[in-house]
């Protein structure tokens, strides 16, 4: 038996709630995952782009992850949780609200940024008028044809 097998033995062969908090915790890993990362690849995009230091576009050799921004989210997220632990009794509640806010924060500016992005073609396209064809056939408009 491997040592790693070892390790892992007690959490797979536990009572029912030893293996619930070990998916707790498999969750947890998870989610952190997914909500770290697209950060420090944003800000690896915005980097290439010149909307931060050129610092933050570099990509570790070994592994082609954005290492420094990496870094750098880490610090960050460390240093609010750290002082939002010191700061407020309810550090979950606290954590869980300002984590909502942020990702409302984050589909706004996306919102706002497709928008502007293109303002130029946002009132360029016109409904099919009365008098032109349907595009699915020959039947003029108001065919209400739903075959291709």
């Amino acid at each position: 038996m491997t040592g790693a097998q070892k390790l892992a033995e007690p959490a797979i062969q536990g009572t029912p709630l030893n293996n619930l908090l070990f998916l707790a915790l498999a969750s947890s890993a998870a989610s952190l995952m997914t909500t770290f990362l697209p950060t420090t690849r944003t800000m690896l995009g915005m980097a290439s782009y010149g909307a931060l230091p050129k610092r933050f576009a570099s990509i570790h050799p070994k592994y082609l992850t954005p290492a420094y921004g990496t870094v750098v989210a880490g610090i960050v997220a460390g240093t609010f949780y750290a002082v939002l632990t010191f700061v407020s009794e309810a550090v979950l509640f606290d954590t869980i609200l300002s984590l909502g806010l942020m990702i409302c924060f984050y589909f706004g500016l996306t919102a706002i940024g497709c928008v502007w992005y293109f303002r130029k073609e946002l009132f360029t396209s016109s409904p099919t008028s009365s008098s032109s064809s349907c595009s699915r056939c020959s039947a003029g408009s108001g065919c209400g044809s739903s075959s291709s």
